[in-house]
């Protein structure tokens, strides 16, 4: 099952994050780590940057949530610095529902399979801050079509958050809450996912974790 999970949730990064070959470029005679390095130095720029307008610094989000995915674990070291700005723009006034879906993705990126990453996430408080995005309704009805996707991507980043972290399933065992709200959201369609990842997440909220959950698949891109 856990396989299945890992499996899954490369498939969906996969597909919903768009990678632009083109900025690689003219680069390809940079060390791999040094061109990581460099562009997350200068996404970080910009997403520090409060004189900018918000949608171009959460688009550097995006971006690093990118490299952090096709760079795997050694360049996405280079984006821990900036994770607690990243998680800032979820409790922004003025960011959307769109803008806080690419937050979710890139943090989604970010976390994915890097197990010291989830641990920054999880200890800056981001389970509280799922658990009231999955809790919130919607305005109207297309607030309401867009909410239901952002709790799709929700789901999607706890199922990501749970991957070789058995301390992070046990958090929320028992929160009630979370159960109710899961138990809701799996019923919706989750047409062109790979998985029902509120699904997912209720199982993996029923069992007892006794050993090491996602294990790293060796083949993994």
């Amino acid at each position: 099952m856990f396989r299945r999970l890992q499996s899954c949730c490369r498939h969906i990064l996969n597909n919903y994050i768009n990678f632009d070959s083109r900025q690689e470029e003219g680069e390809d005679t940079l060390d791999e780590t040094q061109f990581h390095k460099q562009k997350f130095l200068i996404c970080g720029k910009t997403l520090r940057n409060s004189n900018l307008p918000i949608g171009i610094r959460i688009q550097a989000a995006s971006q690093m949530g990118l490299l952090s995915y096709t760079g795997g674990p050694p360049a996405a070291c280079h984006v821990q610095e900036y994770i607690e700005d990243i998680i800032h723009f979820l409790d922004v006034p003025s960011a959307s529902i769109e803008d806080k879906m690419i937050i979710i993705q890139a943090l989604s990126g970010i976390c994915y399979v890097n197990n010291s990453n989830q641990k920054k996430l999880t200890e800056l408080g981001i389970t509280k801050i799922l658990l009231t995005i999955l809790s919130e309704e919607g305005n109207s009805s297309a607030d309401t079509t867009n909410l239901m996707l952002l709790k799709y991507w929700v789901c999607y980043l706890l199922s990501v958050l749970s991957c070789n972290n058995i301390p992070f399933i046990k958090s929320l065992q028992n929160i009630h809450t979370l159960r109710t709200n899961l138990e809701t959201i799996s019923i919706m369609g989750w047409y062109k996912w790979p998985a029902n990842y509120a699904t997912v997440m209720l199982d993996l909220l029923s069992i007892k974790p006794s050993n090491e959950v996602c294990k790293k698949d060796s083949h993994m891109a």
